[in-house]
């Protein structure tokens, strides 16, 4: 009968753990999706990894229409505030890259040729 009793109090313990582990995730989850901080975390990354010297290919990434389109909108009529993605797949990311980084003319739509080596090898020396 002891053993019983044992069993039970264990069983309590785990269910109230993983009830309170379960309530914590999800304020976790509440307060990082209202202030973006994903987001904000890979805007910050974004900015780190590709920066040049004159800070503009960051810039020019992060003002692509394609960047903004993926963007969620806010969930609160009352919030404002422009939310970020907060995950960009490989693809997505490459697409968005070279567009920025081979473009010259921002304001033409992003638009881009055919991408072989030697433009990438040329517009990298300018």
């Amino acid at each position: 009968m002891i053993g019983m009793s044992v069993i039970e109090i264990v069983v309590g313990l785990v269910f109230i753990y993983l009830l309170l582990s379960l309530f914590a995730s999800i304020i976790n989850e509440i307060v990082t999706g209202l202030l973006s901080l994903r987001g904000r975390f890979l805007v910050l990354a974004i900015s780190k990894f590709i920066d040049d010297e004159r800070n503009t290919l960051s810039k020019d990434f992060l003002k692509h229409p394609f960047f903004r389109k993926i963007s969620p909108p806010s969930q609160f009529r009352w919030f404002k505030k422009i939310k970020l993605p907060s995950y960009l797949g490989k693809a997505v990311f490459a697409k968005i890259f070279l567009e920025s980084f081979l473009n010259d003319n921002k304001d033409s739509g992003f638009k881009v040729e055919i991408v072989n080596f030697e433009k990438l090898k040329q517009r990298s020396k300018n």
